[in-house]
């Protein structure tokens, strides 16, 4: 079986030159979210819908979908999957595996398509570019199989049949937060089940977000007119887009700045999605008293905004005795 990472990875890259981070939001287990028998007529009130509420995100766009369903349902080619973002775009991901329908409408096309079933303990995957149409969804398999647990195959490129809007790259650019809804409906007599449980994975661009570490430098005691070896700082980006630190407070003595740190030494420095980079400080006391230095950073990201420097200096002793 091929493997989703790998896919969900390749796909999010496409036409694509900035990181992603991967945010995955569900409903709880054990739904138990009927879909109603032969109720389906084309419109989402004649479908079961479940909400899948996705916060903490912001205003981060959608670059990317995937989503995932597990079902128990007999007959597959009955059943119609529609996910709806929160601003009301549709995309139908399955509609009727087997049957081509001359709308969607839930009564046109004739015939009863794929007859095999779906299984909670086996759910499915819906991703653009995924490796099997969902129209074949269950070809090959009887009325006594199940889809992926009996196929393997478990990962499916939205097929829309009929319906309007069949790949989840419609919702690129949205934003993520909000009630997202994945609806389910039935369309051929006889056959029940229920949904289960629904992931939505999002890839998306996140802002930098600027961590220092540590927070504070201690260079410890040193004897005056010594001067330590070089101490580092980190500047990580937690986001994925890239920020920009644009100025940043010098280092007074008895602290110093070297050209050991690998964010450069002319500002700004660029610290790209999921990086890191380092600034470097040395420490020579020229008296016998405890320093501090405290440094302010300006960046285009959130996170934090500053860092202290502190160290002593220690007494030069000879022949054993303080002059």
């Amino acid at each position: 079986m091929l493997n989703r990472n790998v896919l969900f990875a390749t796909a999010c890259l496409l036409g694509a030159s900035f990181a992603r981070a991967e945010l995955p939001f569900e409903t709880a287990a054990n739904l138990g979210a009927s879909i109603v028998d032969d109720g389906y007529n084309g419109t989402q009130a004649s479908m079961t819908c479940v909400s899948i509420p996705v916060a903490g995100t912001g205003t981060y766009p959608v670059d990317f979908l995937a989503v995932t369903a597990w079902v128990d349902h007999t007959w597959i080619g009955d059943l119609v999957f529609k996910v709806v973002s929160p601003n009301n775009t549709v995309v139908t991901v399955m509609s009727r595996p087997g049957l081509a329908e001359g709308a969607d409408d839930g009564t046109s096309g004739g015939g009863d398509g794929d007859s095999s079933d779906l299984v909670s303990t086996d759910p499915i995957e819906f991703i653009d570019s995924g490796p099997k149409s969902a129209e074949s969804m269950g070809d090959g398999l009887t009325d006594s199989q199940a889809v992926c647990r009996d196929d393997a195959a478990c990962i499916y490129n939205p097929n829309r049949g009929a319906a309007a809007g069949g790949k989840l790259i419609a919702f690129a650019g949205q934003v993520m937060a909000g009630t997202w809804k994945f609806c389910a409906g039935d369309a051929g007599l006889g056959d029940l089940g229920a949904i289960q449980k629904v992931r939505l994975t999002f890839a998306g661009a996140t802002p930098g977000l600027l961590q220092i570490a540590p927070k504070t430098l201690d260079f410890g005691a040193l004897v005056q007119g010594t001067t330590s070896g070089v101490r580092f700082l980190t500047l990580s980006n937690e986001g994925t887009m890239q920020l920009s630190v644009n100025s940043l407070t010098n280092a007074l003595p008895p602290f110093q700045r070297t050209i050991d740190g690998t964010c450069g030494n002319s500002l700004p420095h660029i610290i790209a999605g999921g990086s890191a980079c380092t600034l470097s400080y040395t420490f020579s006391p020229t008296a016998q008293d405890a320093a501090s230095q405290s440094f302010t950073i300006s960046s285009d990201a959130a996170g934090d905004t500053g860092f202290t420097l502190q160290g002593s200096g220690d007494a030069v002793f000879a022949n054993g005795f303080e002059p």
